[in-house]
């Protein structure tokens, strides 16, 4: 893999991912709800229909790869806190554009499962 292949769109096989240690530009969020489990499974279940996935502690890890074009990876999490289970969004990219379009994707495919409940995402950069 060439060093700046995910900053040209180029298409890489998925074995050349960078693992998300490497990446230096990563986001998260705790999504103030009192049905955690809903979401993380609704948010999953979509984006794992359409994108690779894998079960990781406390959730799911999506690999966001369109049309084999790497942006990064979006972690689904219902983490405990203090003993409660909060809803936890996590992305990791390459540079800031795809952390910040990552984050706007999966956070904004949230507050439309969630309108009913105003679920609001603010993100950590």
């Amino acid at each position: 893999m060439s060093d700046h292949s995910e900053n040209t769109g180029e298409v890489i096989a998925p074995e050349d991912y960078p693992a998300v240690e490497e990446l230096e530009f990563t986001g998260e969020t705790i999504v103030d709800t009192a049905r955690p489990e809903r979401y993380a499974k609704q948010l999953a279940s979509h984006f794992g229909a359409k994108l690779p996935s894998e079960d990781i502690e406390y959730g799911t890890r999506l690999t966001f790869n369109r049309d084999g074009i790497f942006t990064g990876y979006a972690d689904v999490l219902v983490e405990p806190i203090d003993g409660v289970d909060h809803l936890k969004l996590a992305v990791y990219a390459a540079d800031a554009e795809k952390r910040e379009k990552l984050a706007a994707i999966v956070g904004g495919h949230l507050e439309r499962f969630g309108e009913r409940n105003q679920l609001e995402v603010h993100w950590e950069f």
